[in-house]
């Protein structure tokens, strides 16, 4: 599990990408399903972690962003949990529930354009890189 308190994913209008904001409703904490591994950097023989985030096919809510979105647990009483983190579950009980899932208590915002400045260290972990501005906004 990876805990984030939201993502960003971008809109295509025209020549422009436009960030937006996901993130629950309730401002709490969500968690995306993910996989990681171990494995020996052939140049160095060091051991490095390395991780992925599980996607769906989008769903009704992100499908104007994007054709994949990631596989959110839901509240703690989803089906999910208990599947998702027994280490005895068998690949074919894991699979039928990563599927597209509607999103109830989600929420998306228009955000500034300055998520986009990578490599731009002022930029990293700056709380406005999740406020909202007007859509119609030129950033």
């Amino acid at each position: 599990m990876i805990p984030a308190s939201g993502f960003y994913e971008w809109e295509k209008r025209g020549t422009e990408r436009l960030p937006f904001h996901i993130h629950r409703k309730d401002g709490e904490m969500m968690a995306f399903a993910g996989l990681y591994s171990f494995y020996t950097r052939p140049e160095s023989g060091e051991t490095a972690t390395s991780f992925t985030v599980v996607t769906t096919p989008t769903n009704k809510f992100m499908e104007r962003l994007h054709d994949r979105i990631p596989l959110i647990f839901g509240s703690i009483d989803d089906e999910l949990w208990p599947v998702w983190l027994d280490p005895r579950t068998k690949f074919d009980q894991v699979e039928q529930h990563v599927k597209s899932r509607e999103w109830p208590d989600m929420a998306m915002h228009r955000v500034s354009i300055d998520v986009n400045a990578t490599g731009k260290t002022q930029y990293v972990n700056d709380p406005r890189l999740i406020e909202p501005v007007p859509d119609h906004a030129d950033l």
